[in-house]
């Protein structure tokens, strides 16, 4: 038998041990996929109970309201897991893991490309690295809570997409000097076709284009890769063009994107300092991996109110300033160094700065890791000094260290119970961290531990309303009378209350569950005063959608009870609040029920006229506006014929 040589060994080995790898990560990650949806998974998956048909999934994959343009692709990708809901978690985790490491496979590609440029002559090393940053970012325990929450899809197909998009623009930019037409065909089908693929899936998509151009400076220029001919005219045009746009957009957007911070705890300028602060928090987690205080739950952290308060908020600050000096400066000496900090900047770009979101979310470095692990393992591997075994050596050992972080973390996210509960302990002073263990309690039917929980929540937060009524909503389960002045003097506090989403999702549940006959100690008319008063708190009024949202929980009540007029009373209201058409189209059938004809034809001419500015809204709801109106002019002709006999 012919022993294989060591330069074959050193060829095949890099791909044996990324398949290993590969197969490491799915059997870590594997105990995850017993866990359960979350938060934002339910508002995401819930329309495809609707979905009985090819329009229908049409109609859910255009219906998305998360971000700017919807993000279709992502709700797409869902179809490959169930075409309805309630469905299994274990599906669509599943996926996410499988997304994982195709992305994982892409991330080692494209380093290898890269690593091509920039190291000539070294195959085996190259591979080493590409494999190295892959392994790295597959097993590391700061990209689980992307994995295993089933609605951060949309960030693994954003990035899947970039990097693969990436992967096309770096290949064809190489060959683009001896291989025009291929060359930019690949430039072009990566930055065009991938890149819209990443920002339908996800709106960070778009800092593709800055991603290609850290790409073409830091890498490609510094490895002196010849520019091919006419690349100026290109990049104009598939790059800068593109950029110029988006800033533009990006000013006129300013009013609106300074509006939003109006129901946010913070302002602008407080959060761009609090953001320098988390960048280095961010950077905390990537170097040094943990499981403890990690998940979806960072409410509680500390907001900059000024530069000294707290103190870190200067030093951070001072900090990013340092490090983008450092890329400058070393952008020619250590390329793969000032790459590092401009892809974990450009990464955070949008949604660590001007926009009204949350703080933190540790999905936010499920891309911007990739460029600190990349140059960790490429100084690593091509260190030739005294050093470089140690270096090789610790790299090792942090592989080991991720992977039983990870392990654990995985272990825990398949434990429900377990995962809500570790969750609001180390975080005790976040109120969805509290309100989250309670719901889950609630669900195991342990009333104790839930009602201790909202106790907590309440605490942290005691002007917030959700808190008050959902221990009304857990003692009407447990079998426990609400009396009348129990009832008012609930609507007094809740009339007075801070702006709470998760009051109008609880007044929805309380009435889900009535109808159920799972709550009867309050009745839906308590429900309905309970509503009332939170319409009357100046909190709640004039805040666009979640407005709405709340006249809409009042129609489904009077539905409940009947009264089909107050009913699509209520759905007016909410229409005028946000002009969806759907709202006017229940209305127009609400008012047929009630008997009021002309009104249903005035609220048909609403639900019409409604999203003019989006042909695709018109598209996925003219089938059934025309359904409609076919019924309610067939009515009418019976009326009227009627009316003549």
């Amino acid at each position: 038998m012919k022993i294989l040589s060591k330069d074959k060994i050193l060829v095949f080995a890099p791909s044996g041990a990324l398949i290993i790898l590969l197969v490491l990560t799915w059997w870590v990650y594997n105990p995850g996929l017993r866990g359960s949806f979350l938060l934002d998974d339910a508002p995401a998956l819930q329309g495809m109970q609707t979905v009985h048909n090819l329009g229908d999934a049409y109609r859910y994959v255009l219906s998305g309201t998360a971000g700017t343009l919807g993000r279709p692709v992502s709700l797409a990708s869902f179809f490959l897991d169930d075409n309805t809901w309630p469905s299994r978690p274990y599906r669509f985790k599943r996926t996410n893991v499988l997304l994982h490491l195709l992305t994982g496979l892409s991330i080692a590609w494209l380093s290898l490309v890269l690593c091509r440029v920039m190291n000539k002559h070294q195959e085996h090393v190259n591979q080493t690295i590409a494999v190295a940053t892959a392994g790295i970012w597959l097993l590391h325990p700061f990209n689980v809570s992307t994995t295993l929450y089933v609605v951060q899809r949309m960030a693994q197909l954003s990035m899947l997409f970039i990097i693969l998009g990436l992967l096309a623009y770096s290949y064809g930019r190489v060959i683009a000097s001896r291989n025009v037409k291929t060359g930019y065909l690949l430039m072009t089908g990566g930055i065009v076709i991938a890149g819209a693929l990443a920002t339908l899936s996800k709106e960070n998509g778009i800092l593709i284009l800055l991603f290609a151009l850290a790409i073409e400076f830091l890498i490609l220029r510094n490895a002196n890769v010849k520019l091919p001919p006419k690349w100026t005219l290109w990049a104009s045009v598939f790059l800068y063009l593109p950029i110029t746009v988006f800033v533009c957009w990006l000013s006129w957007q300013i009013p609106s994107i300074q509006s939003g911070f109006e129901s946010r705890s913070f302002t602008l300028v407080e959060r761009l300092m609090t953001e320098s602060r988390v960048l280095f928090d961010y950077l905390g987690n990537i170097v040094v991996p943990v499981r403890q205080g990690t998940g979806v739950f960072h409410d509680d952290y500390v907001i900059s109110r000024s530069l000294v308060d707290p103190p870190s908020t200067i030093l951070s600050i001072v900090s990013l300033i340092v490090l983008g000096l450092i890329a400058f400066m070393v952008r020619y000496r250590v390329p793969m160094v000032s790459f590092a900090i401009v892809w974990f900047l450009v990464s955070h770009l949008l949604e660590s700065t001007i926009f009204p979101l949350e703080i933190y979310f540790e999905h936010r470095n499920y891309l911007a890791m990739y460029g600190i692990l990349l140059a960790a393992a490429y100084l690593v591997f091509t260190n030739r000094s005294d050093l470089s075994k140690f270096l090789k050596a610790t790299l090792f050992i942090f592989g080991i260290l991720v992977t039983v972080t990870t392990s654990r973390a995985a272990n825990l996210w398949g434990t429900p119970l377990e995962l809500a509960t570790v969750w609001a302990l180390e975080h005790p002073g976040s109120y969805r961290a509290q309100q989250n263990a309670a719901s889950v309690w609630m669900l195991y039917g342990n009333f104790k531990q839930t009602e201790k929980f909202l106790n907590n929540t309440a605490a942290i937060r005691p002007d917030h309303a959700s808190p008050q009524l959902q221990l009304a909503v857990v003692g009407c389960l447990n079998g426990q009378n609400l009396t009348k002045p129990e009832v008012e003097l609930l609507g007094s506090r809740i009339s007075n209350s801070d702006y709470d989403t998760a009051a109008t999702q609880t007044l929805d549940f309380m009435l889900r569950k009535q109808m159920e006959t799972r709550c009867v100690t309050i009745t839906p008319k308590d429900t309905l005063f309970l509503v009332k008063s939170l319409q009357a708190n100046p909190a709640y009024q004039n805040q666009g959608t979640r407005t709405a949202n709340l006249y809409v929980v009042e129609s489904k009540i009077h539905k409940h009870l009947n009264d089909y007029h107050r009913a699509a009373e209520a759905l007016r209201n909410a229409f005028s609040h946000n002009s969806q058409m759907s709202y006017a189209l229940l209305e127009s059938r609400f008012w047929a029920a009630a008997g009021n004809w002309e009104e249903s034809k005035n609220a048909l001419s609403r639900a019409k006229n409604a999203n003019q500015y989006s042909v695709a809204k018109i598209s996925i709801d003219s089938e059934a506006l025309a359904s409609w109106e076919r019924v309610l002019d067939r009515q009418l002709s019976q009326r009227e014929g009627a009316a003549a006999r």
